[in-house]
């Protein structure tokens, strides 16, 4: 089984998000970049790290963009609509919409926030064709990277849904984000199969096209599923799920990225 607390486990959980995902100092220096904001952005990790986000990525500032990141350091979290996003140095262009929320040292202070960022290009570009139709402190930062609290502090703080599953559907890890979208208490997920406990008899149905999905990739994007949480209400939910590779001599394991709709 994996360690979900292992410092390097955060490369991983970097690494295997289909979703973009940064992070930054109390200056707004980026302190954390993953390879989908490289493919969104053109600008690989070394370019970005150490460099104040609004230089790197002016238009953050041309279109407002910037007081998200603001607010994340005051300690709320605010989740964006869609937005037109034009890198002019690297020509990258498209829609994005983005999750910001704090980043918090074991004392609970605000040391930094963080950003998801899912790039809405194909479905906005489908949208506006429909509608036509019809008339997302450096210092401090690169301090917590090595340190294995790290880990806990991004997935707890992130704003979004995030479970570690066995492959069989054992729900090995879950952040308090989840328990507040499921009603669930962790000690309550942990252990128990996550598949029957969210998707219940007829609602099962929507786990085979998940693992229908895994049969041609080891990512599962954008998958809108309806789940029953723990008072019996219905919840939409799109997840992104990534299969990770488990230890020498054991099965694959699965993270669940989820955003409530």
């Amino acid at each position: 089984m994996l360690d979900w607390t292992a410092p390097e486990w955060i490369e991983s959980l970097l690494d295997s998000m289909v979703d973009g995902v940064l992070a930054f100092d109390r200056e707004c220096r980026l302190t954390a970049w993953n390879p989908v904001m490289e493919s969104l952005t053109g600008f690989s990790k070394s370019q970005t790290l150490g460099r104040y986000a609004f230089e790197i990525l002016p238009f953050l500032k041309e279109t407002g963009e910037d007081r998200f990141h603001y607010a994340a350091l005051e300690g709320r979290t605010v989740v964006t609509g869609p937005q037109s996003y034009w890198v002019a140095q690297t020509g990258r262009h498209g829609y994005f919409e983005a999750r910001y929320s704090p980043l918090r040292n074991d004392a609970g202070e605000i040391i930094g926030g963080m950003a998801i960022v899912r790039d809405i290009t194909e479905r906005k570009q489908a949208q506006d064709a429909l509608h036509d139709s019809l008339d997302a402190q450096n210092r401090i930062g690169r301090e917590l990277l090595r340190q294995k609290h790290y880990v806990d502090e991004v997935v707890r703080n992130a704003g979004v849904a995030i479970a570690g599953l066995g492959l069989e559907g054992t729900a090995r890890f879950v952040n308090p984000a989840v328990t507040e979208l499921t009603g669930y208490a962790a000690s309550e997920l942990v252990g128990r199969n996550w598949w029957t406990t969210l998707y219940p008899g007829e609602d099962y149905h929507q786990v085979r096209t998940v693992f229908e999905a895994f049969e041609s990739s080891d990512h599962v994007r954008d998958c809108e599923m309806i789940l029953t949480d723990r008072h019996g209400r219905r919840r939409v939910v799109a997840w992104n799920y990534s299969r990770l590779p488990g230890p020498a001599g054991e099965s694959p394991e699965i993270l669940a990225v989820g955003m409530d709709l």
